[in-house]
Order: C-alpha cells, then sequence, then structure tokens
C-alpha cells in the first residue's frame, strides 16, 4: 500500500539512476580552444570550446553572466573546464552597473547574438556543431539574479530569434543578489541551481540583498543547492 506511480525505481524508465563517473574535478578528455571578440556594446564575448569540435556533432552550450565589478573575461576556469567536456561556453560582457534588469537583458541578447552569429566566430567552426535546444544560462552575483530575470523576461515574452525558454533547460546562480520581487525572478519549472558560499552575506554594507535561497525557494521545478561552508 505504500508504492505508487510516483516512486521511482533505478532501470525503470529510460534513464538510470545511479552512475559512476570520473572524478569531475580532473579535466576532461578534449584539448581546448579559446576566442575573444566582440558583436558591439555589451556585447564581447570570451568563447572556450573543443578542439575537435568538427567531430562531435552538436553540444549543449553554456552562457556565462559576470557580477557587478567583474569582468567577462575572468571565467577562464568554468570555459577551460566544461569545454573538456564537449561543452561550449560562451561568457558574455555583462551591463550590471544599472542593475539587474540591464543584466538580464544582456544574458538574453549575448545568447541570442552567439546563436546568430555562428558563421563569424572563428571562421564558423562552431556552425552545425551548437545544439541550441540546449542551453545552460550560470551568472554570478548580480548576474546570479540576472539569469533569474532574464529567464523570467522569456517566460514573459521577450523576444528573441534563436532560441526560446524551452531551450534553456538549467539556470544557475553563484552567490546571487536578491534586489528585484519574487515575481520578477521566479523561474518557475525550469532546473534551477544555487551555489553559494555560506560567509558570503554582504553587498556594500546590505545584507538584505542576499538572500539567496529565496531564489530556490520560488522555483517549482527540480532544484539543486549547493552551500560551502566557512567559505
Amino acid at each position: 500500500g505504500q508504492l505508487g506511480a510516483d516512486d521511482l525505481i533505478d532501470g525503470l524508465g529510460d534513464e538510470a539512476g545511479f552512475y559512476v563517473v570520473r572524478d569531475v574535478a580532473q579535466p576532461g578528455p578534449y584539448s581546448v580552444i579559446e576566442t575573444t571578440y566582440t558583436f558591439g556594446s555589451f556585447r564581447g564575448q570570451n568563447t572556450f570550446y573543443p578542439a575537435n569540435i568538427s567531430s562531435l556533432g552538436e553540444v549543449p552550450l553554456i552562457v556565462v553572466s559576470h557580477g557587478n565589478g567583474h569582468n567577462y573575461q575572468w571565467y577562464d576556469h568554468i570555459g577551460q573546464h566544461m569545454a573538456s567536456y564537449g561543452y561550449v561556453v560562451m561568457s558574455h560582457e555583462n551591463d550590471t552597473v544599472p542593475g539587474i534588469q540591464t543584466a538580464a537583458i544582456t544574458t538574453l541578447e549575448n545568447t541570442d547574438a552567439f546563436l546568430g552569429n555562428l558563421a563569424l566566430i572563428d571562421g564558423g567552426v562552431l556552425q552545425g556543431h551548437i545544439d541550441s535546444s540546449r542551453i545552460t544560462w550560470i551568472g554570478h552575483s548580480r548576474g546570479g539574479e540576472g539569469v533569474a530575470r532574464a529567464y523570467r523576461r522569456l517566460l514573459d515574452g521577450y523576444s528573441v530569434q534563436n532560441y526560446g525558454p524551452e531551450d534553456v533547460k538549467l539556470v544557475s546562480s553563484i552567490a546571487p543578489t536578491t534586489f528585484l520581487s519574487a515575481q520578477s525572478t521566479n523561474v518557475e519549472d525550469v532546473n534551477y541551481h544555487l551555489w553559494v558560499g555560506s560567509a558570503d552575506a554582504d553587498v556594500t554594507g546590505v545584507s538584505s540583498q542576499t538572500h539567496f535561497y529565496s531564489l530556490i525557494e520560488r522555483a517549482s521545478g527540480a532544484r539543486t543547492s549547493i552551500t560551502l561552508q566557512g567559505a
């Protein structure tokens, strides 16, 4: 009388519930190429991709949105690592100074510009090799709240040409601010990931703007939270 349709049995469906994986802290099997270019104001992009991209078919895209006072070329640790596992990673210039709304727009527009201009990046090496239906957004600080706001704007009808809300499979926030209202950053049922340091609780002296867990509490889909104690 305890088991029902919602109970998960390993191996019952199309995907296993238990995996043995390599040490993912180590680099992946692929060497990585890094390239930097711009499509205009707040359209600077730093992209990482596997050197053998031509043989990998279509691979997922990770977009990184930096925080206020940071620089889009400071995220090599994410770009190099994830590209070595077969992803393409694009870190973009983010308009964070005015606030979260502008940061959200630069995330939306840089993702669209990247997908719409693949023929212009490194001689078109990425053309035909980006799976635009598998996009992850990772944001840091104001960018971390910005990616949640960007996804909310997509749900509310923000117009882009080369992807839609159904193509964003994961929204991930690194130590995000929480300036905006709950509704403005409600990502609903998209996969949502939050990673924070437990001691990182201050933005310009105002602790109320770093209620990290409010973002994950209002998400209604699959949710994952990582807290680094004492960091």
